[in-house]
């Protein structure tokens, strides 16, 4: 018998506030949400996860959350969840993660620019809760117009020399898919602090806010983020209904955004929360494909390009 898929919702934490690498105080409270509804409040962590454990033996289907304080952020319960992931167990581990902070703090000093870590090295971080998933990171610059990207590219290759780091790819390498210029690929790197192997992409956006740049995502599932003091995790919708929903594919180069979908699925296939691409998802994306906007150099991408 297959088990439940857990009913995964995530509220968005706070935007960033300049204040960085802080960890919010012990929750005076905890309250219980039964379908949104609070229907209890406890002072003990433990008490709270008791309250849940018996409100679930007595409604087996009910959908039950933790909220940390009046106004803290609310977390999904489930039977089959370990204590610490109900308790928020993904924020504190990214917290405490220090190749996340020492890459936040890099780039910031580097480029004078706010930054976030979004996309795939969050998310899979959160739903494999285990670094080594990670494939690379990805930072985002905020409120970045096109005409800073070469200076930001100068200023972090000497940061980069200067730790002792590697200097992979640089800024032209973009024009090989970009159509859209809100979130541009600009540069990757190698770092001391990051896993050999792991690289991390600075990414410039025009996105003034976390949400304003994951707004931007081609797939749901992709819209996670963490500014060194709150979490994003409006991807987590995806997993809790277990199939993957387009979010922005305006402006896309549909084919990639395809692969990607394809990619994705294949990539949670044997984890605890598998993400469907149905036929339904790929035959919209496939009629958009004839709607494609021109690339730089006036080319037409078509589904006519396929061989």
């Amino acid at each position: 018998m297959s088990r439940p898929r857990p009913q995964a919702r995530w509220a968005k934490g706070a935007a960033g506030t300049g204040i960085r690498h802080m960890t919010p105080p012990p929750p005076s409270t905890w309250s219980i949400l039964n379908d949104g509804v609070e229907v209890a409040t406890e002072l003990s962590d433990w008490d709270a996860l008791a309250v849940c454990q018996h409100l679930h033996e007595t409604a087996p289907t009910a959908r039950l959350e933790l909220r940390r304080g009046q106004r803290g952020t609310t977390r999904p319960w489930h039977p089959e969840y370990p204590s610490g992931r109900s308790l928020g167990l993904w924020e504190d581990l990214i917290r405490q993660y220090e190749p996340f902070a020492k890459t936040l703090e890099f780039v910031r000093d580097a480029t004078g620019k706010d930054a976030i870590l979004a996309g795939g090295c969050i998310r899979d971080f959160m739903v494999f809760e285990r670094p080594d998933k990670i494939k690379d990171f990805d930072c985002f610059l905020l409120d970045t117009a096109e005409g800073e990207d070469a200076p930001l590219a100068h200023k972090l290759r000497t940061a980069v020399e200067h730790v002792g780091g590697v200097w992979r790819q640089a800024l032209w390498i973009r024009e090989y898919h970009d159509i859209a210029r809100f979130n541009r690929f600009c540069v990757e790197i190698e770092v001391p602090w990051a896993p050999a192997g792991k690289p991390v992409q600075i990414i410039t956006s025009l996105g003034k806010t976390p949400e304003e740049v994951v707004d931007h995502f081609d797939w749901t599932a992709c819209m996670f983020w963490y500014d060194g003091r709150s979490v994003g995790a409006t991807g987590m919708s995806d997993f809790g209904t277990g199939g993957l929903s387009l979010n922005h594919p305006q402006d896309k180069e549909l084919k990639r955004v395809l692969k990607r979908g394809l990619y994705l699925e294949e990539k949670f296939a044997g984890s605890a929360y598998p993400l469907k691409l149905t036929e339904a998802t790929i035959l919209h994306l496939a009629s958009l494909m004839f709607l494609d906007p021109p690339l730089r150099d006036g080319r037409i991408d078509t589904l006519s390009e396929f061989p």
